[in-house]
């Protein structure tokens, strides 16, 4: 058995059935939610109609990302045949174990230790807000695994001078760049040039090589614009992808807005428990630091300036959500396990990340017991599964708290397997469609089927869409409603409640047909 855990493929084929077994919805899928997820559903009904090049979201061109995650979707069900909405859950589970994969080879190559590499993963696996990214439909697994790549094939090239290694790394920044922008390019590329520059080699950047491997990056991205250009016209593209999704997100962004320490707390807080021991060695930070600066330590060293630099340039882009930090998941996890491996206060760690999971477990208990007071708990009725699985998880590590890090961090990774799974199918799954406009946009679906116009008041674009089954006319003026009431036209409209409240003379034929509660407020769906 020792031998077997020894063998080179054993550790990252744990990894990744770590990964495929906390992808609850991949096997028992639920209902897309409101946001991301119904609106990349949309995207991809029409992706599948043929349009590989612009991508349409509710009938309308859709810059906001190039198409190769969808063009993965669009592959993956063709060879596999699974029905939407599962393959989105299948594709973020595969995603997963990319990620996971690509994070387990970075910090193998970089620190010359399996175990190091391994049990800083099994800290990725275990996070609660990584469970939640393999559970939840996104690009962002996809778009981290080969900027991952890229950041592996630099440090190969920087350490074996072989050229083959900067082109693989520059490819791998340019598909990154192709799944989801520039940051692809931009983390591999100036976390390298920083590190050589901080070892004072500047022939590994200054060749005519990496420039070329630049263009080369560049190719796939630059022929889908050109593509974009033949269709739309260069002001669409100027307008819609340069200026609005690249330069207005990275200056001045009209989504997501946050101030330049948003990721220094958002990152503590997306790591918890485990983060904690950062303030348990906060005495022991800077020695722990200092020990980089050994010419031995070149891996280490690269994998501070990968956090570093990637972190400062997410901190100086405007627009910003938590799941931009993914590509340093694995930097971050590093530095935590040698602090955790290294720590006299393990004790303390595992006691505070006991109490995070009596505390997780007291408010869904509360849920559980008192449901008829939240909407959204209408069917969940065996969540206190959850609780009991958190409290055992608590009372394991305080029982255990003194042994070897490595085995409570194994044994700890297969209770949050367990504690995951109880949480998605008891609570999550049952939930779902209270945060899902699958309820709405069926109704407009239906409605649509018998001649009746679908529109969509004040919402967010594309949300209806994907379960509409055709593009919904959004508008925020109700005038425009009024006129074609007016008109004689047959409308379905879906709208908050407090909009429909709010309607002053509104149109006596209008009346509701259904009432549905979703992300913390009360929608309709009305038809004259």
């Amino acid at each position: 058995m020792e031998n077997l855990f020894k063998h080179k493929y054993t550790k990252p084929i744990i990894l990744i059935l770590y990964v495929l077994s906390i992808s609850t919805f991949a096997l028992f899928p639920r209902d897309l939610f409101f946001g991301d997820e119904v609106r990349y559903a949309d995207v991809f009904l029409h992706l599948k109609e043929g349009n590989f090049i612009l991508l349409t979201l509710n009938g309308e061109p859709y810059p906001d990302k190039p198409p190769l995650f969808f063009i993965f979707i669009y592959f993956l069900k063709l060879i596999t045949r699974i029905p939407d909405p599962q393959i989105f859950f299948i594709a973020t589970s595969i995603t997963g174990a990319m990620f996971i994969t690509g994070s387990y080879y970075f910090l193998k190559i970089i620190t010359k230790d399996e175990d190091k590499a391994f049990y800083s993963n099994i800290l990725i696996v275990s996070n609660l807000y990584f469970i939640a990214l393999v559970n939840f439909v996104k690009m962002d697994l996809f778009f981290s695994f080969f900027i991952l790549l890229s950041f592996t094939f630099f440090y190969l090239y920087y350490e074996k001078d072989k050229i083959s290694f900067l082109y693989l790394a520059f490819m791998m920044a340019g598909i990154a760049l192709f799944v989801k922008g520039l940051l692809g390019l931009i983390f591999p590329i100036l976390s390298f040039i920083v590190f050589c520059l901080l070892k004072k080699r500047y022939k590994p950047f200054l060749n005519f090589h990496f420039i070329l491997g630049l263009i080369v990056a560049l190719i796939p991205t630059t022929i889908w614009i050109f593509a974009l250009i033949r269709i739309n016209g260069f002001d669409y593209v100027y307008n819609s992808l340069f200026y609005q999704q690249t330069v207005r997100r990275a200056i001045d962004a009209f989504h997501s807005k946050k101030p330049f320490y948003f990721y220094f707390y958002v990152l503590p807080l997306v790591w918890l428990p485990i983060s904690i021991v950062i303030l348990s060695n906060i005495k022991d930070l800077k020695t722990f630091l200092s020990e980089y600066k050994c010419k031995d330590n070149d891996g280490h060293l690269y994998n501070l300036v990968v956090f570093f630099t990637s972190f400062l340039i997410l901190s100086l882009v405007s627009s910003k959500f938590p799941n931009y930090l993914l590509p340093i998941f694995p930097s971050f996890a590093l530095l935590i396990y040698q602090l955790v491996i290294n720590s006299k206060e393990d004790r303390k760690l595992w006691f505070a990340t006991s109490i995070i999971f009596i505390i997780i477990s007291s408010v869904i208990g509360y849920l559980t017991f008192n449901r008829n007071n939240f909407p959204f708990m209408e069917n969940v009725n065996y969540s206190w599964i959850v609780s009991l699985v958190g409290i055992l998880i608590a009372i394991f590590l305080i029982k255990y708290s003194g042994k070897s890090t490595n085995k409570i961090l194994s044994i700890y990774s297969v209770l949050i397997i367990i504690f995951a799974n109880s949480l998605n199918i008891t609570f999550v799954l049952p939930s779902s469609p209270f945060f899902s406009p699958r309820i709405i946009g069926e109704q407009l679906k239906y409605y649509s089927e018998k001649g009746y116009k679908p529109i969509s008041f004040d919402t967010y674009s594309g949300t209806y869409s994907f379960y509409a089954n055709r593009s919904v006319l959004e508008t925020r003026d109700k005038s425009k409603i009024e006129e074609l009431i007016r008109n004689g036209e047959k409308l379905v409209i879906a709208m908050s409640e407090k909009n429909w409240d709010r309607w002053e003379n509104k149109p006596d034929s209008l009346r509701i047909v259904k009432r549905q509660f979703m992300m913390n407020k009360y929608y309709i769906v009305l038809i004259n």
